[in-house]
């Protein structure tokens, strides 16, 4: 909970650095339709946006208040609660998403919610990012946190040391289990969408900040390892491409 509280504080980076998800997402989700969407954990809104975009009505659902504003800021409606907390006014919604935040959620309440949420038709969408690196960016990594945050090196989601998706498998399977055991969903199915994003140093040492882990780090661990990253980054000339590739965990209402 210390982790899912570390956000508000640098809501307004988070909105500004973190990346934003393929548009073939939000067209398979809707396919053309104006939907009523809940968006469970919205943050400051990034994934919803694009829904709103597409003419979908949309309802945030977020604990943090810092990040609650900021959605509001761009017209979002949001609810500041715990989502297994929130009471919806029946199910009413089309499509009940969570974009990189369906892992603060309870798997036994959060499918509840979620499927009393849903009109009889309605689906559940669970997706989040997983980042795919270079190899000389991964050599930078490996010797910047090597010494100076080495128990992030092989666990801190952005670096995406882990080989083989090894860790988006593992986590794609607990949310298909847990809404099998719900017994309040048809059979999920996964799917996979590419992209890429071009970071400046800048863009990367802007974005690190705003993952949990690397926010919690203590101040003159954090100032050395970004100050360090970003010379070693400049060095490879300043600009370097990393892959995206959205994992969606995708389940209708039973």
């Amino acid at each position: 909970m210390e982790r899912a509280r570390s956000f508000g504080k640098v809501a307004s980076m988070y909105d500004r650095a973190r990346p934003h998800y393929p548009a073939a997402l939000v067209a398979d989700l809707t396919s053309g339709r104006r939907l009523r969407v809940l968006d469970v954990g919205c943050g400051t809104g990034i994934a919803a946006r694009p829904f709103v975009d597409a003419g979908c009505e949309v309802q945030g659902v977020e604990h943090d208040p810092g990040m609650a504003q900021v959605a509001r800021a761009h017209g979002l409606t949001v609810d500041v609660a715990r989502f297994e907390d929130w009471h919806s006014p029946g199910a009413v919604f089309d499509l009940v998403m969570s974009g990189q935040a369906w892992h603060w959620i309870d798997p036994v309440e959060g499918p509840r919610v979620a499927a009393d949420s849903l009109l009889p038709s309605g689906h559940l969408a669970i997706y989040w990012i997983e980042y795919r690196h270079q190899p000389d960016v991964e050599q930078v990594f490996a010797q910047v946190y090597g010494e100076l945050a080495a128990g992030l090196l092989h666990s801190s989601h952005p670096l995406g040391m882990l080989t083989d998706g090894e860790r988006s498998v593992a986590l794609a399977a607990s949310y298909v289990n847990a809404l099998a055991a719900s017994d309040r969903f048809q059979p999920a199915v996964v799917r996979h969408y590419d992209d890429s994003r071009t970071y400046r140093t800048r863009d990367w040492v802007d974005e690190l900040p705003t993952h949990s882990d690397h926010q919690l780090l203590p101040q003159a661990t954090s100032e050395r390892l970004f100050a360090t990253l970003a010379g070693e980054l400049d060095a490879l000339g300043g600009t370097f491409t990393v892959g995206l590739r959205t994992h969606l965990v995708l389940a209708w209402r039973a």
